[in-house]
């Protein structure tokens, strides 16, 4: 017997063969109408993995301007870390905090290499020499207790 959410899935198709037959399904028609349902999924399925495979994404071969800045960003950022790294290992640092920041520096430098990965060596190197003339600055802050009403 058929389950109540194959059922529902089939909806349409038990509604379809209603209307062509002109009677209301039994459940054997059911059974064969589940039947050729489920063989059209998994058809489609199979199908839509062999698109996948068939598609290449398309290269990038530039980056937009936000992405070149944000790039900039994340590099000022993995200096950043590795001149904190750098000083706390000078002044022996719990080891799970080096190791944090070493983790997060590693990522910074993969996300910054899925980012070009695409690019033409002659766009890598322009991007470097940008980032070289370019000045980040990270905005410092205090943190201030709420006015008292």
């Amino acid at each position: 017997m058929a389950t109540i959410a194959e059922l529902l899935r089939a909806r349409n198709h038990i509604a379809v063969w209603e209307q062509e037959h002109g009677r209301e399904a039994t459940p054997d028609d059911l059974m064969v109408i589940l039947y050729n349902q489920k063989v059209d999924d998994t058809r489609e399925k199979r199908e839509s993995k062999k698109r996948m495979k068939r598609k290449h994404p398309k290269r990038k071969e530039y980056l937009t301007k936000r992405d070149k800045e944000l790039i900039i960003v994340m590099a000022a950022c993995a200096q950043g870390l590795q001149n904190i790294i750098d000083e706390w290992q000078e002044h022996d640092q719990n080891p799970f905090l080096l190791r944090c920041l070493r983790t997060a520096n590693t990522w910074i430098y993969k996300a910054m290499e899925w980012m070009t990965k695409d690019l033409p060596e002659r766009e890598k190197m322009n991007l470097l020499r940008t980032a070289a003339y370019n000045e980040v600055g990270i905005i410092e802050y205090g943190v201030r207790r709420a006015k008292e009403a």
